[in-house]
Parts: C-alpha cells; sequence; structure tokens
C-alpha cells in the first residue's frame, strides 16, 4: 500500500473543515449592500446566505442514502432542489426572479465602493470581501491549495487520458462532446433553465438529472482509483512544501 494512499482526503478534511463564519457574513453583508444598490429594494441578508451557500439541501433530502443509490434518486441534486424549493420545502426564499438572477450573478453591476462590478453582486461581494478582510491563515492555504491542484491536474498527461477515458464512456451512453469529468453539470444547469421557464416538466427535468448523473457516476468509477492516487501524490508534496 503506498504510503500517500488517502492523504487528499487527509489533507482536505483539514484545510477546508473549519467554516470561516466572519469572512463568510462579510460577503453576505457585502452582497447585500449591492443589490439593494442595484434596485433590489427587497433583498435581504438570508436571500444572500441562500444564494451563496451551494450545499443548503431541501428538508425532503433523502440523507439516509449515499453513494450511487443518492444519484439514482436525487441526480446531480440540483434539479431535485429547485423542484422542492418551489414546493415549499426548503426553508429559503422564494426561487430568483430573472431581474434578481441578472444582479446578482451576471450583470455589470453598481458597486458600494465604485469597483469593477462585472459578473454581478456575489461575485464583486466575494472580492471585495477578499480585499477587506486579509485571509486567514487556514483560508490562505486552502485557496492555495485548490488552485494549485487545479493546475497540477489539468497539466498532468495521466489526467489527460482519464479525462479522454470518461469522455469517451459518457459518449457511449449517449452525451457527446463533453471532456472531462464534470463536464455534464453543463447539461444539468440547462435543463434546470428550462425547468425555470416552465419548458419541461418537473418528471422530465429530474429523469434527465439523474440519467446523466448517473452515467458521470459510473463513467468516473472506473477511473476514480488512478484518479485519487494523482490527488494523493499532489497533496503528499503540498503538505511537505507547507510543513503539514
Amino acid at each position: 500500500m503506498s504510503t500517500s494512499e488517502g492523504a487528499s482526503d487527509g489533507l482536505e478534511a483539514r484545510l477546508f473543515g473549519r467554516p470561516d463564519e466572519a469572512f463568510d457574513a462579510l460577503v453576505r453583508r457585502l452582497a447585500t449592500e449591492c443589490a439593494l444598490l442595484n434596485g433590489l429594494d427587497a433583498w435581504t441578508e438570508r436571500d444572500s446566505a441562500v444564494l451563496l451557500d451551494p450545499d443548503q439541501r431541501p428538508e425532503s433530502f433523502p440523507r439516509e442514502l449515499e453513494g450511487r443509490d443518492l444519484v439514482e434518486e436525487v441526480g446531480s441534486g440540483l434539479i431535485y432542489a429547485s423542484i422542492e424549493h418551489r414546493a415549499g420545502n426548503v426553508p429559503t426564499t422564494a426561487p430568483m426572479t430573472d431581474l434578481e438572477r441578472s444582479v446578482m450573478l451576471a450583470d455589470d453591476v453598481a458597486t458600494p465602493d465604485g469597483s469593477d462590478g462585472a459578473g454581478g453582486c456575489a461575485a464583486w461581494a466575494s472580492a471585495a470581501a477578499r480585499r477587506e478582510m486579509p485571509a486567514a491563515p487556514e483560508r490562505a492555504l486552502a485557496e492555495k491549495y485548490s488552485r494549485e491542484l487545479d493546475a497540477f491536474l489539468r497539466a498532468s498527461p495521466e489526467r489527460a487520458h482519464l479525462d479522454k477515458d470518461w469522455s469517451r464512456c459518457m459518449a457511449e451512453q449517449g452525451y457527446e462532446d463533453l471532456e472531462r469529468a464534470g463536464d455534464h453539470i453543463a447539461l444539468v444547469l440547462e435543463k434546470r433553465e428550462q425547468l425555470l421557464q416552465e419548458q419541461v416538466s418537473d418528471a422530465e427535468a429530474l429523469e434527465f438529472d439523474r440519467r446523466v448523473t448517473l452515467a458521470a457516476w459510473d463513467c468516473s468509477a472506473a477511473t476514480s482509483e488512478s484518479m485519487m492516487q494523482l490527488r494523493d501524490e499532489f497533496a503528499v508534496r503540498f503538505a511537505e512544501e507547507h510543513g503539514l
């Protein structure tokens, strides 16, 4: 057994396991100030918290399931959450309007400090918070780990080979033009947008998410061990370089 086996899981638990509550609160406050400045008069910090928390789950989420069983039930979870949200089963605010989506996620907006607001209030708030609150050592190290891991994997010939295997597998399942593991999420987001525009039914959208995410899961299973070895290799080197 390699001494690096499981290194990435252990290191990532250390780096990302502690939430930076003060920083998160600042991002929420800044996003809300920006929203109000751009005409979203009813926007609150609770709305910002919902928008900025990608891990929020519906109350009906099947927490007893995991792995492939969970994917079979909810797919990626994105469309499932949208459906449950609209049904009132998520303890959050109402789904975003087109104006809210534009201001928070897309437009070039006015900002409280006059700096660049390209990409919407959420992106500006995150960048502004980093300027206002210097990164805690733990957060700075976690962000560095993420950047360098991404660069390491993108430059890895073995990763490129694994992506080709995954892409070929997905094409065999009927999902073509996907280049690397995770690209299927773009298809899910496109289907979710159709759902929000009432162009497809709840059942159709959820079934699509289940099918494509299950295909991605199964195609990734064939390469998961090799991918984990790559991540472990990087984690060992990163830990040694930073005395972790």
